[in-house]
């Protein structure tokens, strides 16, 4: 039996019916691609979880309970570093009782997870997070004068430095130590660009390069 020839018109809907066929499969594709690369970037970066509302750790896993480690300035108690849900903060009281918060941006490829000078603080301070491998911060001011501290509760997955700065004193740099006094890497200051903590006391800000 010979099938009859297809009408135009046969052949116009067998046209739409793959054009249809064709475009729902690309957005399907796409969604999935898309839902995809979310989610790499969610896992890989903390600061998107934080500017989405999501992981409120920032990047590190909370734990059951709030810990806490008091932080010591010239064998003083000056603030304590938590460890919560909201991730891992130093809170440092100055000599007129304003307390200064402070939280570690965690990042595999850099030696040094936040620093902080406030403008306003009395007497004025340096505090750094960094991992917890980091032993110890040095650096020096623009004016030349170097600082040395030891960081402080290693125990929690970001340890703290603290160190006093003279009237006027303005960090320009700073380098972290491991255990062997190997040079994990460092911190330039004096960059508009950089943190925004410390403006006059950090000459604008701090840029801290990633590490191979």
């Amino acid at each position: 039996m010979t099938t009859p020839p297809s009408s135009p018109a046969q052949n116009g809907r067998r046209s739409d019916d793959i054009r249809t066929t064709s475009g729902r499969t690309f957005v399907v594709m796409s969604m999935v691609f898309l839902l995809v690369l979310l989610v790499v970037l969610l896992v890989v970066s903390p600061r998107l979880q934080d500017q989405l509302g999501m992981g409120g750790s920032r990047g590190f896993s909370a734990p059951e309970n709030p810990v806490e480690v008091t932080l010591e300035l010239g064998g003083e108690v000056v603030g304590v570093a938590v460890w919560d849900a909201g991730g891992v903060c130093a809170e440092v009281e100055d000599g007129t009782g304003t307390t200064y918060r402070t939280c570690a941006e965690p990042d595999p490829l850099k030696p040094i997870w936040a620093i902080d000078a406030p403008d306003d603080a009395d007497p004025g301070y340096l505090l750094v997070a960094t991992p917890p491998d980091v032993v110890n911060i040095e650096g020096r001011t623009t004016a030349g004068e170097t600082f040395g501290m030891l960081t402080q509760a290693r125990e929690l997955p970001a340890a703290w430095a603290i160190v006093p700065l003279p009237d006027g004193a303005v960090v320009d740099t700073m380098t972290a130590f491991g255990v062997t006094n190997s040079d994990l890497g460092n911190a330039e200051c004096g960059v508009d660009t950089g943190a925004t903590g410390g403006a006059e006391r950090l000459g604008g800000g701090c840029v801290v390069p990633q590490q191979d």
